[in-house]
């Protein structure tokens, strides 16, 4: 009895720990915007969803063998009117990741449609899993326990996203008649990024980069080498289109601009009296002095 007391209390203690850690996540200086999977078309929508308090559950649709939409639930601002409680914390549902809303509206009346997971006491989202060529044929969402949603089918080249360390705090799609791409919108404390963009890197060549020369690869491992690096210092998330090695290796490259999009890098058109526009890895917080 007194082993299974003292195994019952280091297991509650690792669940405060894991808590305080997510909350620490939550409320962190880094947001880690995740390369995105799948393609882009004339007709692609790209936005975000989430980002203000941590995913605790999803709703996925599929249509015609493809990820057609994805639903997010989020913990709710104590302001807000929740839609539901998850483990007693409430939560809202975000907007559908959809540009098709008859369509949508049609799979929603079916309720044999969707797929939803929800995150029990102490469970986490681990990683988003799935396949994609031209647009996202099939998305997996794993949790810490074992337990996954999944939607869409075979075809396409396989892909895979880690959420931790860190936590899921929302997801950036295109989308046009069905999810086109995706990428995941994380928050993680500085010494929490490194090995997260770590694990982005280790899957750069394989699942990131299919299309684009090996220079051209190299050269993006090095910036998110740097960021891996510096995990809390702005400067190596900010790269200068003026910049000689960007110019000679990435903006003079076919597929340059679309490689470094893909990482999760976006445009920044220059402030008055700035040096000009950049391509900037949102949001992170500079070091005192950086």
């Amino acid at each position: 009895q007194e082993q299974e007391q003292e195994q019952e209390q280091e297991q509650e203690q690792e669940q405060e720990q894991e808590q305080e850690q997510d909350a620490a996540a939550v409320a962190a200086p880094c947001i880690h915007s995740t390369g995105l999977r799948g393609g882009f078309f004339s007709d692609t929508v790209v936005s975000s969803s989430g980002g203000a308090g941590m995913v605790v559950g999803v709703r996925l649709w599929e249509k015609d063998g493809f990820l057609f939409c994805l639903q997010l639930l989020l913990t709710a601002d104590r302001l807000e009117q929740p839609d539901t409680e998850v483990n007693g914390v409430p939560c809202r549902w975000a907007e559908p990741t959809v540009k098709d809303r008859e369509a949508f509206a049609r799979l929603e009346r079916d309720p044999t449609a969707e797929l939803i997971l929800d995150l029990e006491a102490g469970e986490r989202f681990e990683k988003l899993a799935g396949r994609s060529g031209g647009l996202v044929d099939a998305l997996r969402v794993e949790t810490s326990t074992g337990r996954h949603a999944a939607a869409g089918g075979a075809g396409g080249a396989a892909f895979s996203i880690p959420l931790r360390p860190g936590v899921w705090m929302g997801v950036e799609v295109g989308v046009g008649g069905h999810v086109h791409c995706i990428g995941a919108v994380v928050g993680v404390t500085p010494a929490g990024l490194a090995p997260l963009v770590a694990a982005e890197l280790g899957g750069v060549s394989a699942s990131v980069l299919p299309r684009t020369a090996p220079g051209l690869r190299a050269a993006a491992a090095k910036y998110l080498s740097n960021v891996a690096a510096h995990p809390a210092v702005s400067k190596y998330r900010r790269i200068s289109f003026a910049a000689k090695f960007y110019r000679r290796h990435i903006g003079a490259a076919a597929g340059g601009d679309w490689l470094m999009a893909r990482l999760g890098f976006e445009l920044r058109v220059a402030a008055a009296g700035a040096a000009g526009p950049a391509a900037c890895l949102p949001p992170c917080a500079a070091t005192p002095g950086a």
